[in-house]
């Protein structure tokens, strides 16, 4: 069984595009990777195959707190829900020093759909995306770069069942910068379904999409369609596969547990909790002022 891949696959993708993959799976039907926006936001690797009638959606549990004198890893569950709406995100999604905290932005307007909760937290995150993007510059550039190397500063997945049929809305933010690399501004790139034919899956083309952390996903999907591998039956085992392997590649930036949800007519449920039946990440009180 073939495979055809182009070979930018595996080089990192610095322009903020999205790049599309076709392969053949077990069963025959088409498989498209979508490679979300930039190569490689630290600390967090969401994969999801989104079919006709069902999302599944698989991701690590570590991740990235900003603080006034640093960084801080956690654990924590990194798939949201409210209402009728799941979605996750990779890349800077909380500062406590600022108060910044993307899934509470996510969740106002709990009556919200897909499509216009993920217009609405387009609009009401980028001004306290960038004032945190801005602080994390003017404490220290060096750390800056480090933890976020890439050109992209957040994603975002919003995913659920509407009219009976699944839909998505993923949305990025590149960061505008001047020649010392400074924040000055953010970009705005999205990609949906309902929206374009061309990203909308068909009963022989589910759509495979993945955020942050993706550089041995597409070499690891490759090997399990060499290897007939029997994982490729089971959605949720197969993205649970790839998550883990993005972890051993680099342990450093994204962690176990892995969870896995499916979302279908009947709802969410767990494939497998990981972290997620742990309370949510909440931010902690902003520290006073020095005297």
């Amino acid at each position: 069984m073939s495979t055809l891949l182009p070979k930018h696959v595996n080089a990192p993708n610095h322009q903020g595009r999205w790049n599309w993959i076709k392969s053949n799976s077990r069963k025959a039907a088409a498989l498209v990777l979508v490679l979300a926006y930039a190569p490689a936001v630290v600390a967090t690797c969401i994969a999801v195959f989104v079919r006709t009638d069902r999302i599944v959606i698989a991701a690590d549990s570590m991740s990235t707190i900003t603080k006034e004198y640093g960084a801080k890893r956690i654990k924590i569950c990194k798939i949201y829900r409210t209402g009728i709406t799941f979605f996750t995100f990779a890349g800077l999604d909380q500062d406590d020093t600022t108060g910044y905290v993307a899934s509470h932005i996510a969740e106002e307007n709990g009556t919200l759909g897909v499509k216009a909760r993920a217009v609405q937290f387009r609009d009401h995150v980028q001004k306290p995306l960038l004032e945190s993007l801005q602080r994390a510059y003017r404490a220290s550039p060096v750390e800056y770069r480090k933890l976020l190397p890439g050109k992209t500063a957040l994603e975002a997945l919003f995913a659920g069942m509407e009219n009976g049929e699944a839909a998505f809305y993923v949305v990025g933010f590149i960061k505008i910068e001047d020649a010392n690399g400074q924040p000055l501004g953010l970009a705005v790139q999205e990609h949906s379904c309902p929206g374009s034919s061309s990203s909308c899956p068909t009963p022989g083309q589910p759509q495979f999409i993945w955020l942050g952390e993706n550089d041995v996903i597409s070499a690891g999907y490759r090997q399990m369609v060499r290897s007939k591998d029997a994982r490729l039956d089971d959605d949720a085992a197969t993205l649970k596969h790839l998550v883990e392997l993005e972890i051993r590649a680099h342990p450093e930036d994204v962690g176990p547990p892995v969870a896995v949800l499916t979302i279908d007519q009947g709802g969410g449920y767990w494939n497998v909790a990981g972290c997620c039946n742990a309370p949510k990440k909440k931010a902690t009180p902003k520290p006073s002022k020095k005297q």
